[in-house]
Protein backbone atom coordinates (compact mmCIF):
# COMPACT_ATOMS: atom_id res chain seq x y z
CA UNK A 1 0.00 0.00 0.00
CA UNK A 2 0.99 3.50 -0.50
CA UNK A 3 0.82 7.38 0.67
CA UNK A 4 0.89 9.48 -2.22
CA UNK A 5 2.20 12.57 -0.95
CA UNK A 6 1.86 15.80 -3.06
CA UNK A 7 3.83 19.32 -2.17
CA UNK A 8 1.31 21.76 -2.72
CA UNK A 9 3.12 24.28 -0.04
CA UNK A 10 5.07 26.32 -2.15
CA UNK A 11 4.07 30.08 -2.80
CA UNK A 12 4.93 30.17 -6.04
CA UNK A 13 6.85 33.30 -6.09
CA UNK A 14 7.92 33.17 -9.56
CA UNK A 15 4.44 33.28 -10.98
CA UNK A 16 2.75 35.46 -8.35
CA UNK A 17 0.43 33.07 -6.69
CA UNK A 18 0.50 29.98 -4.45
CA UNK A 19 1.60 26.64 -6.28
CA UNK A 20 -1.43 24.82 -5.14
CA UNK A 21 -4.45 27.67 -6.24
CA UNK A 22 -2.02 28.41 -9.94
CA UNK A 23 -4.14 27.72 -12.92
CA UNK A 24 -3.39 25.29 -15.45
CA UNK A 25 -6.08 25.36 -18.02
CA UNK A 26 -9.41 24.58 -16.13
CA UNK A 27 -8.09 23.24 -13.07
CA UNK A 28 -5.47 24.43 -10.34
CA UNK A 29 -2.63 22.68 -10.16
CA UNK A 30 -3.54 20.51 -7.19
CA UNK A 31 -6.84 19.40 -9.25
CA UNK A 32 -4.59 18.59 -11.56
CA UNK A 33 -2.16 16.68 -10.00
CA UNK A 34 -5.04 14.47 -7.95
CA UNK A 35 -6.72 13.23 -10.72
CA UNK A 36 -3.60 12.06 -12.09
CA UNK A 37 -2.75 10.75 -8.56
CA UNK A 38 -6.62 8.97 -8.12
CA UNK A 39 -5.66 7.47 -11.90
CA UNK A 40 -2.74 5.52 -10.81
CA UNK A 41 -3.80 4.98 -6.58
CA UNK A 42 -4.69 1.42 -5.38
CA UNK A 43 -8.40 1.46 -3.41
CA UNK A 44 -6.47 1.05 0.01
CA UNK A 45 -3.97 4.00 -1.19
CA UNK A 46 -4.10 7.28 0.63
CA UNK A 47 -3.48 10.89 -0.38
CA UNK A 48 -1.72 13.23 1.78
CA UNK A 49 -1.40 17.26 0.86
CA UNK A 50 1.23 19.10 2.39
CA UNK A 51 0.36 22.40 2.99
CA UNK A 52 1.81 25.24 4.57
CA UNK A 53 0.77 26.19 7.81
CA UNK A 54 -0.61 29.80 6.50
CA UNK A 55 -2.35 28.25 3.70
CA UNK A 56 -6.36 27.32 3.36
CA UNK A 57 -7.14 24.77 0.98
CA UNK A 58 -10.10 22.75 1.45
CA UNK A 59 -8.87 19.18 0.27
CA UNK A 60 -11.57 16.56 -0.89
CA UNK A 61 -12.20 14.26 1.25
CA UNK A 62 -9.92 11.62 0.17
CA UNK A 63 -7.24 13.08 1.00
CA UNK A 64 -5.31 14.30 4.18
CA UNK A 65 -3.71 17.44 4.84
CA UNK A 66 -0.40 16.98 6.50
CA UNK A 67 0.14 20.51 7.47
CA UNK A 68 3.89 22.13 7.89
CA UNK A 69 5.19 23.15 11.04
CA UNK A 70 7.29 25.79 9.30
CA UNK A 71 5.66 28.88 7.88
CA UNK A 72 7.99 28.86 4.11
CA UNK A 73 8.69 25.06 4.49
CA UNK A 74 11.13 23.52 1.63
CA UNK A 75 10.97 20.69 -0.24
CA UNK A 76 13.26 18.75 2.36
CA UNK A 77 10.78 19.68 5.28
CA UNK A 78 7.44 18.88 3.73
CA UNK A 79 9.21 15.25 2.77
CA UNK A 80 10.20 14.83 5.70
CA UNK A 81 6.38 15.29 6.83
CA UNK A 82 5.07 13.00 4.62
CA UNK A 83 7.44 10.59 4.99
CA UNK A 84 6.65 10.29 8.83
CA UNK A 85 2.77 10.11 7.91
CA UNK A 86 3.84 7.13 5.38
CA UNK A 87 5.54 5.26 8.03
CA UNK A 88 3.40 5.73 10.73
CA UNK A 89 0.21 4.01 8.54
CA UNK A 90 3.39 1.59 7.61
CA UNK A 91 3.38 2.13 4.08
CA UNK A 92 5.20 3.45 0.96
CA UNK A 93 5.47 7.32 -0.26
CA UNK A 94 5.21 8.63 -3.52
CA UNK A 95 5.73 12.23 -3.37
CA UNK A 96 4.91 14.26 -6.31
CA UNK A 97 5.46 18.04 -6.36
CA UNK A 98 2.03 19.89 -7.64
CA UNK A 99 3.78 22.07 -10.25
CA UNK A 100 5.32 18.51 -12.38
CA UNK A 101 1.95 19.34 -14.50
CA UNK A 102 3.18 16.87 -17.40
CA UNK A 103 3.42 13.18 -14.77
CA UNK A 104 1.06 10.97 -16.45
CA UNK A 105 -0.92 8.00 -14.26
CA UNK A 106 1.55 5.03 -15.80
CA UNK A 107 4.62 6.78 -14.84
CA UNK A 108 2.92 6.90 -11.37
CA UNK A 109 1.84 3.51 -11.32
CA UNK A 110 5.32 2.33 -12.46
CA UNK A 111 6.94 3.85 -9.77
CA UNK A 112 4.17 2.71 -7.05
CA UNK A 113 4.92 -1.39 -8.46
CA UNK A 114 8.94 -0.33 -8.32
CA UNK A 115 8.20 0.16 -4.47
CA UNK A 116 6.13 -3.17 -4.38
CA UNK A 117 8.79 -4.73 -6.16
CA UNK A 118 11.66 -3.93 -3.45
CA UNK A 119 9.28 -5.05 -0.79
CA UNK A 120 9.49 -8.52 -2.43
CA UNK A 121 12.91 -8.77 -3.20
CA UNK A 122 14.15 -6.86 0.17
CA UNK A 123 16.45 -4.71 -1.52
CA UNK A 124 15.46 -1.32 -0.49
CA UNK A 125 15.94 2.08 -2.25
CA UNK A 126 14.91 5.29 -2.64
CA UNK A 127 13.76 6.15 -6.31
CA UNK A 128 14.47 9.66 -8.10
CA UNK A 129 12.87 10.38 -10.74
CA UNK A 130 15.79 10.65 -13.67
CA UNK A 131 15.39 12.13 -17.54
CA UNK A 132 19.13 10.67 -18.07
CA UNK A 133 20.12 14.37 -18.33
CA UNK A 134 18.23 15.91 -15.11
CA UNK A 135 17.52 14.46 -11.88
CA UNK A 136 14.07 15.92 -10.17
CA UNK A 137 14.09 15.09 -6.52
CA UNK A 138 10.46 16.56 -5.48
CA UNK A 139 9.44 13.21 -7.85
CA UNK A 140 10.81 10.28 -5.42
CA UNK A 141 9.40 7.01 -4.21
CA UNK A 142 10.41 5.74 -0.47
CA UNK A 143 9.73 2.61 1.01
CA UNK A 144 8.44 1.68 3.94
CA UNK A 145 12.02 0.51 5.29
CA UNK A 146 13.24 4.20 4.46
CA UNK A 147 10.60 6.23 5.84
CA UNK A 148 11.77 6.84 9.71
CA UNK A 149 15.40 7.39 8.21
CA UNK A 150 14.16 10.42 5.65
CA UNK A 151 11.55 11.39 8.32
CA UNK A 152 14.08 11.92 11.25
CA UNK A 153 16.59 13.52 9.16
CA UNK A 154 14.78 15.50 6.33
CA UNK A 155 14.05 19.26 8.83
CA UNK A 156 18.22 19.43 9.15
CA UNK A 157 19.43 19.28 5.71
CA UNK A 158 18.25 19.58 2.36
CA UNK A 159 16.40 16.44 0.73
CA UNK A 160 18.87 15.85 -1.39
CA UNK A 161 21.91 15.69 1.43
CA UNK A 162 19.38 13.50 3.23
CA UNK A 163 18.75 11.24 0.70
CA UNK A 164 22.54 10.75 -0.40
CA UNK A 165 23.55 10.52 2.99
CA UNK A 166 21.16 7.92 4.45
CA UNK A 167 19.25 6.19 1.58
CA UNK A 168 20.63 4.10 -1.13
CA UNK A 169 19.59 6.07 -4.78
CA UNK A 170 18.29 4.76 -7.65
CA UNK A 171 17.29 6.41 -10.45
CA UNK A 172 13.85 6.11 -11.60
CA UNK A 173 13.59 6.31 -15.68
CA UNK A 174 10.85 8.91 -16.43
CA UNK A 175 11.14 11.14 -19.95
CA UNK A 176 12.24 14.46 -20.09
CA UNK A 177 8.72 15.89 -20.48
CA UNK A 178 7.57 14.76 -17.42
CA UNK A 179 9.90 16.58 -15.25
CA UNK A 180 9.22 19.65 -16.46
CA UNK A 181 7.80 21.80 -13.89
CA UNK A 182 6.47 25.30 -13.53
CA UNK A 183 10.15 26.38 -12.12
CA UNK A 184 11.62 25.92 -15.72
CA UNK A 185 9.95 29.02 -17.44
CA UNK A 186 11.14 28.35 -20.58
CA UNK A 187 9.80 24.64 -20.92
CA UNK A 188 6.16 25.52 -19.64
CA UNK A 189 3.52 23.71 -20.24
CA UNK A 190 1.46 25.34 -24.05
CA UNK A 191 -1.53 25.28 -22.06
CA UNK A 192 -0.55 26.87 -18.83
CA UNK A 193 -2.81 30.30 -18.13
Amino acid sequence: MTVWGVLAGGRGRRYGEPKASARFGNQTFLQHSLDVVRRSKMVDDVIAVSVARHQTLTLPDDCVAIIDSDIDPGPAHSIGRLAGYANSCERDLVVVAVDMLNLTPTTLSRMRDRLRDQRLTGEFRVSVASSGTRDHWVFVGIPHALTQTVADNAGSVSAIQVLLQLCPIERFPVSAEELLDVNTPDLLPPDRN
